[in-house]
């Protein structure tokens, strides 16, 4: 339930985003991003619409159960998400002043990593994997008996580390070319 209120709200905001960018936010300055977001998420209505959307369509997902539910809608977001983050990898590494960005992103300063720094990750791979939360351990148990778990794990484990590292692909050359 905890989870789920988190990320309904961020779900909302997304929703927003999705519609605005073919619409709003095509025809702004990505300057003036960051205070169409402020803007939103200050609003009282659109905030709460957009996390109620994103509630209603899980529940539809959700109510179709683990196979017909669940299993079905991943199966298009999944590749309709590695297809939005190819389209904006591109377009992040072709930005004017990406190019410090990409190099800043690639070689890393090895010196900065400390253990404060390891317990960070750790506990990001805690989130990110759903480890956390038990999501895992809920869909693990649907697994069939003959499943290779440790290929499963291993390949869930690459899929989350690759989605991570093409984020920061998108992000880092963004932030050094709009010089954030």
């Amino acid at each position: 339930m905890l989870a789920l209120s988190y990320y309904a709200v961020f779900g909302g905001w997304m929703l927003h985003y999705i519609i605005n960018s073919f619409t709003t936010l095509a025809h702004i300055d990505p300057a003036e991003v960051g205070g169409f977001f402020g803007g939103f998420v200050s609003q009282v209505w659109g905030p709460i619409i957009g996390t109620l959307v994103f509630l209603v369509l899980t529940v539809v997902i959700v109510c179709g159960g683990v196979k017909n539910g669940i299993e079905k809608a991943s199966k298009f977001m999944m590749p309709a998400l590695i297809l939005i983050l190819i389209v904006l990898i591109f377009r992040a590494i072709t930005l004017p002043g990406a190019g410090e960005g990409i190099t800043y992103y690639l070689k890393p300063d090895l010196s900065k990593i400390t253990l404060p720094v390891i317990a960070a990750a750790v506990g990001q791979c805690f989130f990110s994997l759903n480890v956390g939360t038990t999501g895992m351990v809920n869909y693990g148990s649907y697994l069939r008996d003959d499943e290779d778990v440790m290929k499963s794990t291993m390949q869930v484990a690459f899929t989350d580390f690759a989605i991570a590292f093409f984020a920061g692909l998108i992000i880092i050359p963004s932030a050094f070319a709009f010089n954030i």
